[in-house]
């Protein structure tokens, strides 16, 4: 074969080749579905749930300090199939009367700032004698279903009538998920 015949066929398969095009694509319509729906907080994936349905505490009258701890809110995995690393910010406002803060899952301890934990592992915390004025309390590892529960030491007998307000911040990240949540949760010492 001559090489004239050869550039010839080759020049004619290359032309052919323009002409017909790859096959390929620039651009695509889709049209896919998305429903987003918002609720409550008990229902959500990341659930909360206040001690009281307002956010406002009262601590009665004579109970004076709270040592057992006094239950603030629960938060709670509701992904499905999707485990949680959860971590509690919080700043507390006002008269300052929560003079510790407890992160607890399955009745353990995770991490306590304040009276007698000035700072514990994976958490940390501004304080004062009145008690933790802000701060971080670590990660809580909660599965799909489990919850934890932050609580506090109240005192209200040096200052009757006052108010303290703790804004409470979630945290939570797992694979393919992230929430963050801002809270406020008041604490009323009645006079």
């Amino acid at each position: 074969m001559s090489t004239r015949r050869v550039a010839l066929l080759t020049a004619a398969v290359l032309a052919l080749a323009l002409a017909v095009g790859s096959g390929g694509f620039s651009t695509t319509n889709a049209q896919r579905s998305v429903s987003v729906a918002v609720v409550d907080d008990a229902d959500a994936y990341l659930a909360v749930e206040h001690a009281a349905g307002d956010g406002t505490l009262t601590v009665g009258p004579g109970r004076g300090r709270l040592t057992d701890g006094l239950w603030l809110l629960d938060v709670g995995n509701q992904f499905s199939g999707t485990p949680l690393s959860v971590t509690v910010g919080f700043e507390q406002t006002g008269a300052r009367r929560v003079t510790r803060l407890e992160l607890r899952h399955d009745g353990d301890t995770v991490n306590a700032v304040g009276a007698g934990n000035p700072s514990s592992e994976g958490g940390n915390a501004s304080t004062s004698r009145t008690g933790p004025a802000s701060g971080t309390l670590g990660k809580a590892h909660l599965a799909p279903g489990e919850d934890a529960a932050l609580v506090a030491d109240v005192d209200c007998t040096a200052t009757q009538g006052a108010t303290t307000r703790l804004q409470v911040t979630v945290d939570a990240t797992g694979p393919g998920a992230s929430v963050d949540l801002d809270r406020t949760v008041t604490v009323e010492c009645p006079p």
